[in-house]
């Protein structure tokens, strides 16, 4: 078995590429290639082999191989089970977690555990000024998810490359790749350049098939760019939320959905938007590392005169601030705001839907005939039969709370049939049984089984203006509904 090892580097369309790759699962197989799922996270949006690259950190850390074994044993099941020649493992981030020779090689033992006999390591290669402005936009959409990494991002960030150690992990090319090749060895090295004008056909993901030997396929599906650079309002947003003390998340769905709203909201392609940094900081990060990309020039691409295009800093243009607020700029940051409501306010009903649905009080049986559908309408009936308003609004009250009802119903099912929740005990077995069974026979529980009844039949649409005549009229004869009605309404917010 074969194992094509993908090591990045980050922003070099790696979020786009595993897209890919998960998206055309089956296809891939066909090919006798396998994209692994239990490697990656569970939510939706992340297609990377963070989670196998995120237990080998963590034995790095405590050396606590738990997880990372957990992990391996899926890993390897899953590869057999697919019956597949070749696996792609992905996750550009392993660079960072495999920083040293000795964590490269203790990489590639457990590769081979799982049963690989061969191992090609792929790694994408960027400008590193052209990276480190990726980079800035890519801390920031990171601080906007998680607050956490404020200070690295500080470090990452605002700091040139000679009093920073951090960036060695991703623009040191030559050490990053004399490590690889010293573990897996030259000749399993697929290094190319993250270059337009270098891809098979001008297309990254063309290029990556190409270099590991996929064939082509009309019917692949081809996801949209993903994880964009953030522009000079993303940035400008960014830079005032960094100055404020936001809870921290912990949980890495609402991370990861966050970080949907700023992909979303604060990306753009708009050139006067576009995100450079001063020339000073830019050509630090070009030249800082001229020993090291020629380095990997020399070994890997001897044919070229220089690893990467050389940039014609003279017709650079500085663009750090945003100077000006345009209309569209304020329609795109309420936008911003409009998603991240209404998923609040969707989640909050769901929560409240939740725990209303789940409402058990054991010592009450009249608590639960008040909770059923036909005293909800009977009261709600005979409440607004009071006011001209209220007979007006009335079909949208009804309708209102019925829909609730049967939606907290829906829930409760589903949390009872997944255990979540106790099945309700018979009315019987309450204390307060009698009372409740006198409240079923009122007049206002009556009155909603009526319209329940009328519904059922097509005739509280059809005829709704005479069956209200008839509640009008009911009331009028039941001249102590409206003592019968407060007494009963005191009763539940006791």
């Amino acid at each position: 078995m074969t194992c094509y090892l993908h090591i990045g580097m980050p922003k070099t369309g790696t979020t786009s590429t595993q897209s890919f790759l998960y998206v055309n699962y089956e296809l891939l197989k066909k090919q006798n290639f396998l994209y692994p799922i239990s490697a990656k996270h569970d939510h939706k949006h992340d297609h990377a082999h963070h989670y196998f690259a995120g237990c080998l950190n963590w034995y790095f850390k405590t050396n606590d191989k738990n997880s990372l074994d957990k992990n391996l044993k899926q890993l390897q099941e899953e590869i057999q089970s697919s019956k597949v020649q070749n696996t792609i493992i992905f996750s550009e981030i392993l660079p960072e977690v495999c920083n040293t020779l000795q964590k490269v090689a203790y990489l590639r033992e457990i590769l081979c555990q799982i049963g690989f006999q061969k191992i090609i390591v792929v790694a994408y290669l960027r400008n590193t000024a052209d990276m480190y402005v990726s980079m800035f936009s890519q801390r920031l959409k990171g601080f906007l998810a998680d607050n956490k990494i404020k200070q690295e991002m500080l470090f990452s960030i605002l700091t040139p490359p000679k009093d920073n150690p951090k960036p060695e992990i991703y623009y040191n090319y030559q050490q990053i790749l004399q490590h690889f090749s010293e573990v897996f060895g030259k000749e399993n090295m697929i290094v190319r350049l993250f270059d337009k004008n270098e891809f098979v056909q001008g297309d990254l993901i063309k290029d990556f098939l190409s270099a590991v030997g996929i064939a082509w396929n009309p019917e692949f599906i081809i996801p949209k760019n993903q994880n964009e650079t953030l522009d000079l309002l993303g940035i400008e947003i960014a830079r005032h939320l960094y100055e404020r003390e936001l809870p921290t998340l912990e949980n890495d769905t609402t991370s990861s959905k966050i970080y949907e709203y700023v992909s979303k909201s604060l990306t753009s392609k708009d050139l006067a938007l576009k995100f450079m940094p001063p020339k000073e900081m830019y050509e630090s990060y070009l030249n800082f590392y001229t020993e090291s990309n020629e380095w990997v020039r020399a070994e890997f691409f001897p044919h070229k005169q220089s690893l990467f295009p050389p940039k014609d800093l003279n017709s650079y243009k500085e663009n750090y601030q945003l100077r000006e607020m345009k209309e569209e700029y304020w329609e795109r940051v309420a936008q911003f705001i409009a998603d991240i409501l209404k998923d609040l306010i969707e989640a909050q009903n769901a929560l409240s839907a939740r725990k209303s649905a789940s409402f058990i009080q054991a010592d009450s049986a009249i608590a639960r005939v008040q909770e059923e559908l036909p005293y909800k309408l009977g009261e709600a009936l005979a409440q607004n039969t009071k006011s001209f308003w209220g007979f007006v609004l009335m079909p949208f009250v009804l309708s209102y709370i019925k829909d609730r009802h049967n939606a907290k119903e829906r829930i409760y099912a589903q949390e009872v049939a997944n255990s979540n929740a106790p099945a309700l005990p018979p009315l019987s077995s309450y204390p307060d049984y009698e009372e409740a069974l006198k409240l079923q026979r009122s007049f206002v529980y009556n009155l909603g089984k009526a319209l329940i009844h009328y519904d059922s039949k097509g005739e509280a649409k059809l005829s709704y203006l005479s069956f209200v005549g008839r509640v009008l009229g009911s009331i009028r004869r039941n001249k102590g509904m409206g003592k019968q009605l407060t007494h009963l309404k005191n009763e539940r917010s006791e």
